[in-house]
């Protein structure tokens, strides 16, 4: 009866350690699964933060050359705006030459109704007549030079015009898509940037349990450690004699048969008992 007893003693020390190892075992992979999980958000944040750091970059390109066309299409509607006012101060200074022109033609039309022979006959002498002649021809050629050189330069000065709302036009087509570019870009980064705050709040929830988690398998393997040292620290002796009545519990439980006389478990047959007998817990 001794030595079942001591069997049974060893049989739960067993138990015990065996149990207490089981939960380490489970803790410490549960702690790799839960590792390997953070590094794959972490490594998912990474590249979602690398994502929203491009879109950045891009944004801020698109911003910038969105300016630039704005900059350029103003300059194009300054030129369009002066090209215009010069248009309209030729086109008066024109109009003002033709007046002028057409004053003189009125006055040649009278020389040659019989005005030119009157200029000629009250000349003094036929070179004053023809001085005077030439006179009048050289005014009416410069006039006519006038004309010609204004309604060239309305001409280009329209030509130019056309040219600059043509630019001003593809201009306007590509400022447009700039900024179909710069809102698409944008809003691809405010939805990235959202998606990024939930990844955050995530990996922190993950901490906190994380956290958590590790300190209840903290306190599990101090109470591990606290019952394989009380099982060592009662196993110590030479014999269990030694430590009758003073060995702790291998195991919580309820217990079946206890230490010295009485009935065995089952059987029911009276016996002298040098051990205890325990019905260990689930889980312990």
């Amino acid at each position: 009866m001794r030595a079942r007893g001591r069997l049974l003693v060893a049989l739960g020390c067993v138990a015990a350690l065996c149990a207490s190892a089981a939960p380490r075992r489970a803790a410490a992979r549960g702690s790799l699964t839960r590792a390997k999980r953070l590094t794959s958000a972490l490594e998912a944040e990474l590249a979602a933060l690398a994502q929203l750091d491009d879109l950045s970059r891009r944004v801020l390109g698109a911003e910038r050359r969105l300016q630039t066309l704005t900059f350029r299409q103003t300059q194009l509607d300054d030129r369009i705006a002066e090209g215009e006012r010069r248009i309209r101060a030729f086109e008066k200074r024109r109009g003002a030459r033709r007046q002028h022109l057409r004053r003189r033609l009125r006055s040649l039309y009278k020389l040659s109704r019989g005005g030119l022979l009157r200029l000629m006959l009250e000349s003094e002498s036929a070179d004053q007549a023809r001085r005077q002649t030439r006179a009048v021809a050289r005014i009416l050629a410069r006039d006519a030079a006038e004309l010609r050189l204004f309604r060239g330069e309305v001409k280009r000065l329209a030509t130019l015009r056309d040219a600059l709302r043509k630019r001003r036009a593809a201009q306007a087509q590509l400022l447009a898509s700039a900024r179909v570019q710069s809102q698409r870009l944008t809003a691809a980064r405010d939805a990235l940037s959202k998606a990024l705050g939930s990844l955050y709040r995530d990996r922190r929830r993950r901490q906190r349990a994380a956290k958590a988690l590790s300190y209840a398998q903290k306190r599990l393997l101090r109470r591990t450690s606290e019952l394989r040292y009380r099982l060592n620290s009662g196993l110590g002796g030479t014999s269990v004699a030694e430590r009758k009545g003073r060995l702790p519990r291998p195991a919580r439980g309820y217990v079946l048969s206890c230490f010295g006389a009485g009935a065995a478990h089952k059987s029911g047959i009276d016996v002298a008992q040098s051990g205890m007998l325990l019905r260990p817990r689930k889980g312990a």
